[in-house]
């Protein structure tokens, strides 16, 4: 399998055995404190979510200025270590839900350090892949560690909930981004390229912030996702990371067991669509691949919100919501993978860190305001109605993106890359 090629590249393989194990603690960490939040807090807790939002949405603003001049290496490391602490101190006062003023700079600081961790990992990977013809699949390979964990680690939950206490998914968590830490420990010194182009970032604060916004809009395709991904992001998180919990408490199914086996069931068909878009090459209508992806992501809530809608109770609802989000899982890699690598074929290197950070601070924006909206939409809706328009959302731009950018062709673009490898 085409997907499994980069494996081969030991600094490749190092890399996404560390991701892999980060990204099924990260998995943990969010099922268990949703599920504590819910139960204290009930749709309030969406205001939690919002705070994660807020505080990488913050430092991807204000925080790029300072990381793009960094080495990159050592600002992931940075980045594990301090989740790595966060979340220890977590698990040690999480008898229950910790009072809020303890709770909320601990989980500001766990998602605060995506900002910091992803950019430079997208910044040193075309790098480290060294031959453009492989990083659709290195992209999927990357790609495939969340795809992994929303199947592991959800499961994992329901296995181990009865075993262990709660508030130990965020110990389990921490020893896995130290495992992560000592990954990234072990590349060893970054390629030459890697410093040259770090060294030309900088600028005034204003400049730092906005040169991935300019680089993105640069290109009429990106620049449309770019806006739409915030839409969709903030719908999406907003149906699985509180509506869902919702809906099954509403219907009789209640346990994080339950939601996490729901959760696992999108993980498994979510990492299948990953195998097959990582094993195929770059499409020559990247388009066509991405919106298609996000229309069935967006039809696929829709029918999660009319299941909502129905008189089904306990174990059934969850099984028939665990189908619904299966079919929903299919979409995100056809869109997710195909991004990231339009990304890399189309920037030069010098703006590819800054484009990644605006491309967060657009989905975390959209996290933010959906998460600070959803609350009381649930309140006075139900999740029937909120799901729904949440897949409408996502479904009506992505069909306008499809009809519009359908042509739009990529000839050249992995030859353009393989001629500018220090760029």
């Amino acid at each position: 399998m085409r997907i499994l090629t980069p494996l081969r590249r030991g600094r490749l393989a190092l890399v996404w055995g560390g991701l892999a194990l980060s990204a099924i603690g990260d998995q943990l960490y969010g099922v268990a404190l949703i599920w504590l939040a819910v139960g204290t807090l009930g749709p309030a807790a969406g205001y939690l979510s919002a705070l994660q939002a807020a505080a990488v949405l913050v430092a991807a603003l204000f925080g790029g200025r300072w990381a793009e001049g960094w080495d990159h290496r050592r600002a992931m490391i940075g980045a594990d270590l301090v989740r790595a602490f966060a979340l220890l101190v977590l698990a040690a006062l999480a008898v229950r839900l910790p009072p809020l003023w303890v709770l909320l700079p601990l989980v500001a600081v766990i998602a605060g350090g995506q900002a910091f961790f992803q950019p430079a990992l997208q910044a040193i990977l075309p790098d480290l892949v060294e031959e453009p013809v492989l990083l659709n699949a290195t992209n999927a390979l990357l790609d495939a560690t969340s795809r992994i964990a929303r199947l592991v680690g959800p499961a994992l939950v329901g296995l181990l909930a009865g075993l262990i206490a709660t508030r130990h998914f965020f110990t389990l968590d921490a020893v896995s981004f130290l495992a992560s830490a000592l990954a990234v420990f072990g590349l060893g010194r970054l390629p030459e390229r890697v410093s040259a182009r770090r060294a030309r970032a900088g600028g005034h604060l204003l400049a730092a912030i906005f040169r991935g916004f300019r680089a993105v809009q640069a290109h009429g395709l990106l620049g449309y996702i770019l806006w739409l991904s915030g839409a969709i992001y903030g719908a999406w998180f907003a149906v699985f990371y509180l509506g869902l919990p919702l809906i099954l408490q509403h219907h009789g199914a209640a346990g994080a067991g339950t939601y996490g086996l729901v959760m696992a069931a999108y993980g498994a068909t979510n990492l299948l669509s990953n195998l097959v878009i990582g094993s195929l090459p770059p499409p020559q209508h990247p388009a066509r691949l991405i919106f298609a992806g996000e229309l069935l992501i967006g039809v696929s809530v829709i029918l999660l919100g009319l299941a909502a809608g129905t008189s089904l109770q306990g174990g059934t609802l969850a099984l028939l919501l665990a189908a619904i989000a299966g079919l929903t899982a299919l979409g995100g890699p056809m869109s997710d993978i195909t991004l990231v690598t339009l990304r890399q074929v189309l920037l030069p290197g010098a703006d590819l860190a800054a484009a990644v950070r605006a491309f967060m601070v657009a989905n975390y924006a959209g996290m933010l305001v959906a998460m600070l909206i959803s609350p009381t939409l649930f309140r006075l809706f139900g999740p029937a109605v909120v799901v729904c328009g949440c897949g409408v959302v996502i479904a009506v731009p992505s069909a306008w993106g499809l009809i519009r950018f359908a042509g739009w062709r990529m000839d050249g673009g992995l030859a353009a890359a393989a001629a500018r490898p220090g760029a």
